[in-house]
């Protein structure tokens, strides 16, 4: 979280509604330093790390059973400073016996596409 490469902790208080994550000081887990990044998603029970915005600092995107998506960019990749972006304030769930958000998670998706040039020449399908 902090850009020191040691491994941190990410860790969210469901009855506190917040979201904090432990840094590793020592670099070998035997001194640990609480942060608090937000105190205000509804009940927090989905966590994951990425870099989001692309600026190579670890970012935070979070879920909370009461329906938000939330991410905080890590503002200078200290981990000290953080600026919430709601994703969504109320996520729709296609069953409506169930409440809230279980899990968020980041992934990348591409789309890619080729042109192959195939011709058929004496028997065989030759591609370019």
């Amino acid at each position: 979280m902090d850009a020191d490469g040691d491994a941190d902790v990410l860790g969210a208080v469901y009855s506190d509604d917040e979201i904090t994550w432990w840094e590793n000081v020592d670099g070998f887990g035997e001194i640990w330093v609480e942060h608090l990044i937000a105190g205000d998603l509804d009940r927090p029970n989905s966590l994951y790390t990425a870099d989001i915005d692309g600026d190579g600092d670890a970012d935070v995107l979070g879920a909370g059973f009461g329906g938000e998506i939330l991410c905080w960019k890590n503002v200078d990749g200290s981990g000290e400073t953080w600026s919430k972006h709601l994703i969504d304030g109320y996520f729709e769930q296609l069953n409506r016996s169930i409440q809230g958000i279980w899990t968020a998670t980041v992934m990348k998706m591409y789309l890619e596409l080729r042109l192959i040039m195939m011709r058929y020449h004496g028997g065989r399908i030759l591609t370019d």
